[in-house]
């Protein structure tokens, strides 16, 4: 490329974390090597300017795009950006990924790539669709992902008559219909149960959501084809949804036409950049099934591998200061004044701390109840992570009087989470107190949080060679019996976390006032991506989106779900709570009823300081029962199996937040009874 000829176009999404600093040191690259940049309108929102350009605007007279967001803001830039020939390089900045593959370290180093023409392009077809009422179109849109088409009122099923070339297909008598693209067919489809359809085959997927008969089945066919859906239900009962972001309510007898779009999207990928990866969480189940055949076949050999898991606690336990220092502080300072946040932050925080504390007795209540670790009487000598000090048994008085430091280095340096928490929270008051002056502490504690986030997701590549290595030593160990402890934990923790959403949970919804079935219709999605992902940040764009949609105001939704992803995640607390009474179980330890209260209380603190990334409960586990003198050894077994735990602690977590920002909105008197009439793009 010439240099006179280089030129690229923003694209941003909105809520972007630093994002001017990141605009800013963009635009100086591109400057430094004398290549014109234009950008939309929420990037020179980030800069202060006011020429940005509107979407559609942007292509002109560049030779690609940069899309910084997830995937949503992937598929609204795609639809803005369709029939230009021009690629889109998707950043991700660490959301759901399955376009938007390049991370924020990679971005630098693919845009030398892209200067060079040194990338892969993976054409994506997209899908046209038309509404027709009667012989009048009264609708167009363009899908990158998949047409949607669902039930708008609760507990009411649709009928669908499904046509491909004016050939009957199926009546279908289902939740929900997907037509889905290629690209669309690894998300909609996949959280349904249908079929994954590679980029590169030229083909449709039409997917019923919980078919009601057993003749439904998914259908694929040739994108050469014409899909009509016709409507069946009662006016009003269905709703359709154009990539989860654009759509419009059906009547009875409205035809839906899709056809493949003569408009292709160009994704840029780096050379050797492989399709479909392994997640994480593929991984450590993985490492979970070779763990068991290791311990079972090779058990001597099995023992050996315990230095492995050990240096993962390790690695666990030096997060612990420096992440529950900044996070607490810097979310105090920030958004902890009551004064400062009003009626509504007020609210909020009365909200979280009801909610977490009956988050807590119900798996304190659980784990005494079934006692998963009762009878293992594990020897810490066999699997203790760390060698332990014996320490004598303490009064209700002493806790107390320990909980307050004579020296927050000290604790710092002996992990006493506790003491830690005491400290931060009077250290986070005082900046509020203190005002412009401590604005310096604050912008550094929200620096050092995302360090040490940055710092956890390092450690968690480990996790699914501990996570093999910690079951395989257990299993070597204790034989396979001990699985079956392992797996009454699990359905300890998940039979909790059921009690909650429908005890504690579902009485809010009814007290409330909120509208069941398209509370369902608006969490269902992040809710799927935060279960898959077992990463709430993961699902707070689309959790965001979808609940702005169902009617929760802006100025509220975008308050209060940041907030309780960090003070109100109900799925986690109620995890520390059991597993941290089962790390006392499984060695023979016995915590009375005060300890045990004490330990509540210190989990309402702790359990705020959790990251948004995947296990990293775990951090604040290994803290918490070390200030209560309790062996870290059931880590050791947890390990084996918390990312199945995680993912459905992380679900709860993003559908408490969720329930929160609806709560808050109606005890501000906001009528959520009504659906929208159109959904409203917002990525």
């Amino acid at each position: 490329m010439a240099e006179s000829n280089k030129s690229v176009g923003i694209i941003a999404k909105p809520g972007i974390p630093n994002a001017t600093e990141l605009l800013e040191n963009l635009l100086a690259w591109f400057a430094e090597r004398s290549i014109t940049v234009r950008y939309d309108e929420q990037s020179a929102a980030y800069l202060g300017r006011t020429d940005g350009l509107a979407r559609a605007e942007l292509p002109e007279g560049t030779e690609f795009v940069i899309v910084l967001g997830g995937d949503g803001t992937l598929l609204s830039a795609a639809r803005a950006i369709g029939g230009r020939d021009i690629p889109l390089l998707a950043v991700n900045l660490g959301h759901l990924g399955f376009l938007s593959s390049i991370s924020l370290d990679e971005l630098y180093p693919s845009l030398e790539l892209a200067m060079r023409r040194e990338y892969r392009i993976g054409p994506r077809r997209m899908l046209h669709c038309e509404v027709f009422r009667g012989e009048e179109s009264v609708a167009q849109f363009e899908a990158l992902n998949d047409v949607v088409l669902t039930k708008a009122s609760i507990a009411r099923m649709i009928d669908l008559d499904c046509f491909v070339d004016r050939h009957f297909v199926a009546s279908f008598k289902a939740d929900g219909l997907i037509i889905a693209t290629p690209t669309g067919s690894t998300a909609y489809s996949l959280s349904a149960g249908g079929p994954i359809i590679f980029p590169t085959v030229q083909a449709l997927a039409i997917t019923p959501i919980c078919p009601h008969t057993l003749t439904n089945r998914p259908v694929i066919v040739n994108d050469a084809s014409v899909i009509t859906i016709q409507a069946k239900s009662e006016d009003e009962g269905i709703f359709l949804t154009v990539d989860g972001q654009v759509g419009q309510p059906l009547k009875t007898g409205d035809r839906v036409v899709c056809r493949s779009s003569e408009n292709y999207i160009k994704l840029k990928a780096q050379v050797g950049r492989t399709m479909m990866r392994i997640s994480q969480t593929s991984w450590i189940f993985i490492a979970m099934v070779a763990g068991i055949a290791l311990g079972f076949f090779a058990p001597e050999f099995s023992k050996e591998l315990a230095p492995i898991y050990k240096i993962f606690i390790n690695l666990i336990k030096s997060i612990i200061a420096p992440l529950l220092f900044a996070t607490l502080v810097y979310g105090i300072a920030s958004s902890g004044n009551v004064k400062t946040m009003g009626r509504i932050g007020g609210k909020a925080i009365l909200y979280f701390e009801i909610a977490t504390t009956l988050a807590l007795i119900v798996g304190l209540f659980a784990v005494n109840l079934i006692q998963p670790g009762v009878g293992q009487h594990i020897d810490p000598a066999k699997v203790a992570a760390t060698n332990l000090p014996a320490q004598k048994t303490q009064t209700l008085t002493q806790i107390i009087e320990h909980a307050f430091p004579a020296s927050v280095i000290d604790a710092m340096a002996k992990g006493d989470v506790l003491q830690l928490v005491v400290f931060c929270f009077l250290f986070g008051t005082a900046c509020v107190a203190v005002g412009e002056k401590a604005k310096f502490i604050v912008e550094w504690c929200e620096s050092l949080a995302e360090v040490m986030f940055k710092y956890t997701s390092y450690v968690m590549y480990l996790a699914p060679l501990a996570v093999g290595a910690a079951i395989a030593v257990t299993v070597g160990t204790y034989g396979v019996g001990i699985l079956k402890t392992l797996g009454l934990l699990v359905l300890t923790v998940f039979g909790s976390l059921i009690f909650f959403v429908v005890f504690v949970l579902g009485p809010i919804i009814y007290i409330s006032k909120i509208p069941l079935g398209r509370f369902i219709e608006a969490v269902k999605e992040p809710w799927l991506i935060a279960f898959s992902t077992a990463s709430s940040e993961a699902a707070l764009p689309k959790a965001l989106e979808n609940m702005e949609r169902f009617g929760v105001p802006k100025h509220i939704v975008s308050f209060v779900l940041p907030t309780g992803y960090s003070f109100n995640l109900d799925g986690s607390t109620l995890y520390l709570a059991a597993a941290s009474i089962f790390c006392a179980q499984v060695v023979g330890m016995e915590l009375t009823i005060g300890t045990q209260v004490m330990l509540m209380l210190t989990l309402m603190l702790t359990s705020k300081g959790v990251a948004g990334v995947p296990r990293a409960s775990l951090v604040i586990l290994a803290g918490t029962i070390a200030a209560f003198n309790i062996p870290p050894d059931g880590i050791a077994l947890i390990l084996g199996v918390d990312a199945i735990l995680d993912m459905a602690r992380t679900s709860v977590n993003l559908l408490g937040n969720c329930l929160a920002s609806a709560v808050v909105a109606r005890w501000e008197g906001v009528d959520l009874s009504k659906a929208p009439e159109q959904i409203a793009e917002t990525v």
